[in-house]
């Protein structure tokens, strides 16, 4: 990293901005080349490691690369606001961002993916009513992105 005053090292705030962010953009390599999806996701810790859950369809480009495990890259950020300057040099933006690596794979297990399901989906729901999720998923695919490494950084933040 360049610029090593923001590096962020502490695992905890990196985690933090896994948490605070509201999209992850996951960029991968398939038959038909190089892409990047955003996506909705929730950050978990199980046995020491991070876990990303994320949902879609099954079906199409994202579950065909995705089902049977992938090496992916994601990026996430939070607390984002422009710093403007009466210098347009100047002018600049305050940001926690987390990239890193991991491999994502679909969740099979009928029951954890219930379970993760229901967790990545009440996360998002900030009505506070929800139904119950039926009892057939099989339309839904719910993917674990297992965390392998990543790097942090902030500006304007201490």
């Amino acid at each position: 990293m360049r610029r090593v005053e923001r590096e962020i090292t502490d695992s905890t705030r990196a985690y933090q901005i896994l948490q605070e962010a509201r999209i992850l953009r996951v960029a991968y390599v398939d038959r038909e080349g190089l892409t990047m999806v955003p996506i909705t996701f929730m950050p978990i810790v199980e046995d020491g490691k991070w876990y990303l859950l994320l949902h879609g369809a099954k079906g199409g480009r994202k579950y065909a690369a995705w089902k049977d495990g992938l090496e992916v890259c994601f990026e996430a950020e939070s607390r984002v606001s422009p710093v403007v300057s009466d210098e347009p040099s100047q002018n600049s933006w305050h940001f926690l961002t987390i990239v890193g690596h991991g491999v994502i794979r679909e969740v099979t297990d009928n029951d954890v993916k219930h379970i993760d399901l229901a967790r990545l989906l009440l996360s998002h729901n900030k009505s506070g009513h929800s139904k119950p999720l039926p009892d057939d998923l099989s339309f839904l695919a719910c993917y674990r992105l297992e965390v392998t490494d990543w790097t942090a950084k902030q500006n304007g933040f201490a």
